[in-house]
């Protein structure tokens, strides 16, 4: 074999090692949705700006789990500001579709303020 063949060989395999990689990597981020990819930066480094995007577009378009990613990281404030309204409304909806998960944060979330609030010393008058 020459060496230009043999070039051409090796060049052929890292190509289809490579491709493999990716396509590994792509398929273990889809494992929780294409935008799980950039929260834990398997595709990509962490962004968590994009992930956020990207978890908005999933839920609306119907799915579960980002719908309780997204609900996560808008009670956190990650990728953007912290709005715990909004993330507790992502939860509801994944919970209305059965997500334990998401249930749970919602109790977790709901004891948290309990507890806070009744420690709090408000003003009546």
């Amino acid at each position: 074999m020459t060496l230009a063949a043999s070039l051409a060989s090796f060049a052929s395999f890292a190509s289809f090692a490579s491709f493999a990689l990716l396509a590994s990597l792509a398929s273990l981020a889809s494992l929780a949705g294409p935008d799980a990819g950039f929260y834990h930066g398997v595709v990509v480094g962490k962004d968590r700006a994009a992930a956020r995007h990207w978890f908005l577009q999933a839920a609306e378009q119907g799915s579960v789990i980002a719908a309780r990613c997204l609900g996560t990281m808008l009670v956190k404030g990650e990728g953007g500001p912290m709005d715990v309204v909004d993330g507790r409304g992502f939860w509801e909806r994944a919970a209305a579709e059965g997500c334990r998960k998401a249930r749970k944060n919602m109790e977790t979330l709901d004891a948290v303020l309990h507890a806070a609030l009744s420690r709090s010393s408000f003003e009546m008058f």
